[in-house]
């Protein structure tokens, strides 16, 4: 076969594959032509009216592909069957049949197969969620819920985006396809009721608000069942955009729209809405977006505008204030897409240039022109603007106060509780991170674990901080025994929050103490950070309340 010499042109052309089917052979030329050996020439016996991408053979069909449409043709090139993508929304790759089933590759949907007798063509896939680009997620008491909207840098969200949800739980993923959620498209907040579980809520950036109850997508408010109204001066094309949302601890589910007047509104426990005047706060005509929205623990509502800043709304007076763009307010960036509030009452904000932060939120109200600031870092002997220029999508909180940062070129940052420390920097290079294009993050606060979602797929990390608790019957400490193999860090967790921690050795010589924000601390096994600890067992002694509620662990080091 090496030896050129023993080969000749048989027939000449662009051929792109060739195929037997039992005794017969097939040829597949230039972009759509089917051809087939009769006396010893090929012969085109069929044009494709569409492109062809592939065609494969087994011992008793030949299968056309094409983007969106598959044939099988068994002996003799007769026509026994067809596939379409139909509601899957994806391009097929490659075509196989064999004994009457049809299977497809694609690109997005996994392989789907189907009988020849027709009917909907049902998946194959690895478990996981619906879509591999997951734009928003939530997680709560080890369940986790996604979504997959989508819009552009200037919030657009045509091409719109029909898609599904997906939960996580019980070590499974449960998707619930498009055709079942009301056609609710383009999903891009998700949030859990943390005082009820089992209410889950999307915005949607085109249909308006969707609840889903016991697992079970339950209503879509737009505006044939509720206040909802199409924006734009009621253009339905434009529709209802809603976008960030939020519990406040009454229950209230918090809500922005754009362009409308009534721009910010509360659903009430009971599911009535209440639609809140922006007129002389922000411009809603000349505002391109309302985009994320947080709510204190004093009830206090923050959300961001595109073009306007940030807005804060105290619901007990009725008043605004807001954070302005340029030197008066300190935002450089009309992208502010990202805001949480920490354990420490700061707010944090993530925009298209980089990070900023509200020191202080609960007198926001009190104060003519509130500025944010940069967070300063020390490079060697040199400060640096903490995620200078970069781009921010997300920012949430875990339950030591640290935050996780999520960016649209440079992965996500893990950063300490004033954000000086850079804890860990996640890339598609230094990790399983499928993309650095992180679309959100969130915390689970009962297990510390911490969900990705990138464009290319999801990931997640076994964090260590959670929430703090109402008391200490949770105490504990982990590993537990410290074996000689393990140099990492102990982990004290069911902690109350600003519980004084005391670890002592049993002839009660103090070797730590720290006092937690969220519901775990962490040791180093060291004392107070120098040489490490010998072997024994510890005392971790718990104090919170002032004295009120104690707590005593044992925790065994083996050197």
């Amino acid at each position: 076969l090496i030896d050129s010499g023993h080969w000749y042109t048989r027939q000449a052309g662009n051929y792109k594959k060739i195929q037997a089917v039992g005794d017969e052979l097939y040829a597949w030329k230039e972009t759509n032509e089917i051809q087939r050996l009769e006396n010893d020439e090929f012969v085109t016996i069929h044009t494709n009216s569409q492109e062809v991408i592939d065609m494969r053979a087994t011992n008793s069909n030949l299968v056309v592909t094409s983007l969106n449409h598959a044939t099988a043709y068994s002996a003799d090139f007769q026509y026994e069957s067809e596939i379409v993508t139909g509601d899957y929304l994806t391009n097929f790759t490659v075509g196989l049949a064999e004994e009457g089933i049809f299977f497809v590759g694609t690109e997005l949907a996994g392989i789907l197969y189907n009988s020849f007798s027709g009917g909907i063509p049902l998946q194959i896939l690895p478990e996981g969620p619906l879509h591999n680009d997951v734009f928003t997620v939530d997680a709560y008491n080890n369940e986790v819920w996604v979504g997959y909207g989508d819009v552009t840098f200037g919030y657009n969200p045509y091409p719109l985006n029909e898609s599904g949800i997906s939960k996580f739980y019980d070590e499974h993923w449960h998707n619930i396809p498009y055709q079942n959620i009301f056609d609710a498209n383009d999903l891009v907040k998700v949030k859990v009721n943390r005082k009820n579980p089992s209410e889950v809520y999307f915005t949607s950036y085109q249909k308006g608000l969707l609840k889903v109850k016991d697992d079970v997508p339950v209503k879509l408010f737009d505006q044939s069942n509720s206040p909802l109204e199409y924006g734009r001066g009621g253009t339905a094309s434009y529709g209802i955009r809603l976008y960030g949302l939020d519990f406040d601890s009454q229950e209230n589910l918090w809500f922005v729209q754009s362009g409308i007047r009534h721009g910010l509104l509360r659903m009430s426990p009971s599911g009535s809405i209440t639609k809140i005047d922006l007129d002389g706060v922000i411009p809603h005509d000349r505002e391109l977006a309302l985009t994320d929205l947080v709510v204190s623990k004093e009830g206090y509502v923050f959300f961001a505008a595109a073009e306007n800043g940030i807005i804060g709304y105290n619901p007990t007076n009725g008043r605004f204030n807001q954070i302005r763009r340029g030197s008066n307010g300190g935002l450089t960036s009309g992208y502010n897409r990202a805001l949480a509030i920490d354990l420490q009452d700061r707010l944090w904000i993530g925009t298209g240039k980089g990070l900023r932060v509200l020191q202080n939120t609960t007198n926001f109200f009190n104060v003519s022109n509130p500025t944010a600031r940069q967070v300063i870092i020390m490079d060697g002997d040199v400060p640096q603007e903490l995620l200078f220029e970069i781009p921010i999508n997300a920012i949430e909180v875990d339950g030591s106060n640290n935050k996780w940062i999520a960016t649209s070129t440079s992965g996500v940052f893990y950063v300490s509780s004033t954000g000086q420390e850079t804890i860990h920097h996640f890339t598609k290079d230094n990790s399983p991170l499928p993309s650095n294009d992180v679309q959100d993050v969130a915390v689970d606060p009962e297990s510390g674990r911490v969900y990705i979602a990138t464009a290319r797929g999801m990931v997640s990390f076994q964090g260590t901080a959670t929430s703090a608790r109402e008391d200490l019957s949770n105490l504990r400490a982990f590993p537990n025994p410290v074996r000689p193999e393990y140099n990492g860090m102990v982990t004290v967790s069911g902690l109350m929050a600003n519980t004084n921690v005391k670890i002592t050795d049993l002839e009660g010589n103090l070797v730590f103490e720290a006092t937690s924000q969220g519901g775990t601390v962490q040791w180093d096994t060291r004392a107070f950070g120098k040489h490490r600890v010998a072997s024994g067992v510890y005392f971790i002694m718990a104090n919170a309340r002032e004295g009120e509620v104690t707590k005593i662990a044992k925790i065994m080091i083996i050197r």
